[in-house]
């Protein structure tokens, strides 16, 4: 239930509650007695009140439930071993907590419990999740410093994780660091070569670049490891377009669209990296 309209609710029983003693203050009052009859119906909107009031709980409590079982599910990369301790359960829920604030874009509230938070971390596990989660939200915040100070607190402690290496990448890319951005997706590729990401990012760049050659090289590893990965196809149709080879322009141009992509959309990105070039 939206706080708004559970506000409302809860308002709405206090009120008819109100209503219900008034009446029957009211007949005392007036008759000196309070017949068994208004007694009955008091005591039976007392118990519907109740009633009502224990569902309202229990079906927050089960979509909380709900909603944090998705988090589970969704970030299970991030958060498997974070605060599993059994002593560490408030924890574990103030980091679900965390999430679902980061999820509906209230980054200041999760950060002010991500904070908190900082101070229970145990391990490389918890440390790990609290720091991912403030570099995201900074991100999102489009506060790439403080991100990038939360990805290089993960990094002091470990330095295996390929995401946080390819997440620092393309922030060091925004700030305009692109060799710093080098070599963060070369060890995220290190790190985890299966993982077609890095990969992308690099090709991603090295076409921004006019390092035609590179970034065709990357792309093609990237769509080995996902082939519907439509922004390594993008960057090939883009590449090959730059090159003169037309043909296989149009292959990864197809396949782009078969994954997904505006025709349209790719044709203007085309032809405005080939206007740079004029």
């Amino acid at each position: 239930m939206k706080k708004g309209l559970k506000i409302f609710v809860i308002v709405a029983m206090i009120l008819l509650a109100a209503a219900v003693v008034a009446l029957l203050v009211w007949e005392y009052i007036e008759k000196g007695e309070i017949k068994q009859e208004t007694a009955l119906k008091a005591a039976a909107i007392g118990a519907s009140l109740i009633i009502a009031t224990i569902r309202l709980i229990s079906r927050d409590r089960g979509a909380v439930a709900l909603e944090y079982k998705k988090y589970e599910e969704l970030y299970a990369d991030y958060i498997k071993n974070a605060f599993v301790r059994p002593e560490q359960k408030k924890h574990r829920k103030e980091l679900l907590k965390a999430i679902g604030y980061y999820n509906r874009d209230e980054f200041q509230k999760a950060l002010g419990i991500l904070e908190k938070l900082k101070g229970a971390c145990q391990k490389y596990s918890d440390s790990f999740a609290v720091n991912m989660f403030k570099a995201l939200c900074y991100s999102d915040m489009g506060i790439h410093v403080r991100a990038i100070e939360s990805y290089k607190s993960i990094l002091a402690i470990s330095e295996e994780s390929s995401t946080v290496w390819s997440n620092l990448g393309l922030l060091y890319v925004k700030e305009g660091k692109n060799r710093e951005a080098e070599e963060c997706y070369k060890k995220a590729i290190e790190k985890k070569p299966e993982s077609p990401f890095p990969y992308n990012n690099l090709g991603t760049m090295y076409l921004k670049e006019s390092r035609y050659d590179e970034a065709i090289k990357y792309a093609l590893e990237a769509l080995e490891r996902k082939n519907n990965m439509y922004q390594a196809s993008n960057t090939l149709a883009i590449a090959y377009t730059l090159t003169g080879e037309f043909d296989l322009a149009d292959k990864y141009f197809k396949i782009s669209v078969a994954n997904g992509v505006d025709a349209e959309g790719l044709r203007e990105a085309i032809n405005s990296y080939c206007e740079e070039l004029d």
